[in-house]
């Protein structure tokens, strides 16, 4: 039996019923876009106090793992939404490579109320795509 503090395989069954998920998450030239498997509210997906940014590092070294090293917010400066809801286009400061940034939307919620089943996605940034 695996224990949850200590890794393992799980079995997933699909219920038949869409979870309100990030998708997906791209670097732009100015911040991200989050991808939704499900229509956000407008109203939460255009609050900038529902999503928080940070980045981080590891150390690369011949021993095996690091602590997150300079772990750093991003400030958040504009937000816009598809017309359908499902793409959010979150411009921030200016992005650093070789970093891991934390992406947090905690505040959002899918246009029937549901908040995301998993609210924070990583995305690691090797380069920075040209404009």
């Amino acid at each position: 039996m695996a224990q949850p503090d200590r890794g393992g395989l799980f079995r997933i069954d699909y219920t038949g019923v869409l979870p309100f998920e990030m998708q997906s998450i791209h670097v732009r030239p100015s911040g991200f876009r989050l991808v939704l498997t499900k229509a956000a509210l407008p109203q939460s997906a255009m609050t900038t106090a529902a999503y928080s940014i940070e980045h981080y590092r590891y150390e690369f070294s011949g021993a095996y793992g690091s602590p997150e090293l300079d772990r750093t917010p991003l400030a958040i400066e504009h937000l816009s939404v598809s017309d359908d809801g499902t793409v959010i286009e979150i411009t921030t400061g200016p992005l650093v490579t070789n970093r891991v940034y934390s992406i947090s939307a905690e505040g959002i919620r899918s246009a029937t109320g549901e908040p995301l089943v998993h609210p924070i996605g990583a995305y690691t940034l090797n380069t920075v795509p040209p404009e």
